[in-house]
């Protein structure tokens, strides 16, 4: 499991983990928030080149409180920037490596 403390915002104190497993991920990637007020919309996955190859509504994607699931089968083998968002603006950002 890794896990990611990220800062909520410069004037902010609060910081969130963010866990995300199996990383390198071949089937489904899990990501679990810490804080429950967090809100995600939407999933973004980009290419290291920084197209977008994938995009989940999270609502869809919840397994859980804070508990996301999604699906990598159709992704190739490479590292991606996976992007938690909340309408236009960025919640999380994190690394996911695929590997089959």
């Amino acid at each position: 499991d890794a896990s990611t403390s990220l800062d909520s915002g410069k004037n902010s104190k609060k910081t969130h983990t963010l866990g995300h497993y199996p990383n390198p991920s071949s089937v489904h990637s899990e990501i679990t928030i810490s804080d429950p007020l967090l809100i995600v919309k939407d999933i973004y996955i980009r290419d290291i080149g920084g197209r977008l190859v994938a995009q989940f509504d999270a609502g869809e994607m919840k397994i859980g409180e804070g508990v996301y699931e999604f699906n990598v089968t159709g992704l190739e083998d490479g590292i991606y920037l996976v992007s938690l968002m909340n309408g236009s603006a960025v919640v999380m950002n994190y690394k996911l490596v695929v590997r089959k």
